[in-house]
């Protein structure tokens, strides 16, 4: 793919949002290098952002992430969006570790991997291949922090048919999935709850290959999903006892699709205020 055919700009969009916070921590955690010098060269600098004190006592960690896979770009615009207008409203409860665009290269050319043509969301496993994988895990590791919950935006892109089904099976309306074994932590359903209010939400009783129930898809451990190299079962495994992952259809217009990410991580950092652990 040449460069003329990009979608989106990397450095307006995420960069120069994030250098205009005027708020937090932002962290270079590396620069990812794509190409040669004989051929066209793709560079780009890889962004943890932090908000609140970690070393606070009383206060809890939350990880949000998004734009693991490049065509998905709603939660990438909503992690943004909570940083800028929403997130001081919980400093007060919760620190939160920001991981806006975990695949630049594939933000900017609208495509479901890098450019080195590696699914992140299928590269975290104990070796990663691609830089992305490899940022966040050191990242993760140095900071020794756990997370009361995280949470990882995505989306259903119609135009990319999930392995083993046609377009027509992809879910047009919200869901979620949620790693936990303890069931006195989860949050899912009543995230579901909250979202109903305004937006449809999936009632299938199987999304595609998974078990679901009122719109969550459940799972007691990471084992299943960071068998599969998920982030979000990478994180079950290891930094949380509650790992979500939200999912809105591309179908709807990117407006809807923000603010209704937006709206589920907020209820559950609602929900998650309330209570003890």
């Amino acid at each position: 793919m040449s460069l003329s055919e990009r979608k989106r700009s990397y450095e307006r969009a995420v960069v120069s949002r994030l250098k205009n916070l005027g708020h937090g921590e932002l962290e270079l955690l590396g620069n990812l290098s794509f190409g040669s010098a004989s051929s066209s060269h793709l560079s780009y600098p890889f962004y943890r952002l932090i908000l609140g004190n970690p070393y606070e006592k009383g206060k809890r960690n939350v990880l949000i992430s998004a734009g693991a896979h490049g065509n998905e770009p709603a939660g990438v615009y909503a992690a943004l969006q909570f940083a800028e207008r929403h997130a001081e409203r919980y400093l007060d409860a919760f620190n939160f570790f920001v991981y806006p665009c975990l695949n630049p290269s594939g933000f900017e050319f609208d495509e479901i991997k890098n450019r080195d043509a590696i699914n992140i969301n299928r590269d975290f496993k104990s070796s990663p291949r691609s830089a992305e994988a490899q940022f966040v895990a050191q990242s993760l590791e140095q900071s020794g922090a756990e997370y009361a919950f995280t949470v990882d935006m995505h989306e259903d892109n119609l135009n990319q048919p999930v392995k083993g089904f046609t377009r027509r099976s992809n879910i047009r309306t919200f869901y979620l999935y949620e790693t936990c074994a303890d069931g006195g932590r989860r949050l899912g359903e009543k995230i579901v709850n909250e979202i109903k209010k305004h937006t449809p939400v999936c009632r299938r009783r199987k999304i595609y290959t998974a078990s679901s129930k009122n719109g969550v898809i459940r799972y007691r451990s990471g084992k299943s999903r960071g068998n599969k190299g998920t982030l979000e079962g990478y994180l079950a495994l290891k930094y949380t006892r509650l790992a979500l992952t939200i999912e809105t259809p591309t179908c709807w217009q990117i407006r809807k699709r923000v603010s209704t990410h937006l709206r589920a991580f907020m209820a559950a950092l609602d929900i998650a205020k309330e209570r003890q652990w």
